[in-house]
């Protein structure tokens, strides 16, 4: 497992991984969104072996085509290495940190490796 925190805004940024770090990361793009916000956790599948867990901060609207996603890359997991349920525990983990650091957001998410 790669534990980083990589987004992109005019330019690619990039900060070692910690529940601080990526809190503060998400505070910031809140400030970007006008409305009310949710988030959401999804895996990205990078090759047959790597997938990155994303945070997705966007505008909680029922239309999805108005919303303005910001993508935030959170640990690179790597199935030779990591397990399927260490990939899940931490997801799950990152989930419940991001639903206690933000508790009146909707925080949901879509955590399956199948």
């Amino acid at each position: 497992m790669i534990r980083q925190i990589k987004w992109y805004g005019v330019s690619e940024h990039w900060m070692p991984y910690s529940d601080e770090n990526l809190a503060e990361v998400v505070k910031g793009f809140l400030k970007e969104i006008p409305e009310s916000a949710k988030i959401q956790l999804s895996y990205c599948w990078q090759t047959d072996y790597e997938v990155v867990l994303w945070v997705i901060v966007s505008r909680d609207h029922p239309d999805y085509r108005v919303d303005r996603n910001k993508i935030v890359w959170v640990n690179q997991y790597h199935f030779l290495h990591d397990t399927e349920d260490e990939i899940q525990k931490d997801s799950h983990r990152i989930k419940q940190m991001l639903k206690k650091q933000f508790p009146k957001l909707r925080v949901t998410s879509r955590l399956t490796l199948k």
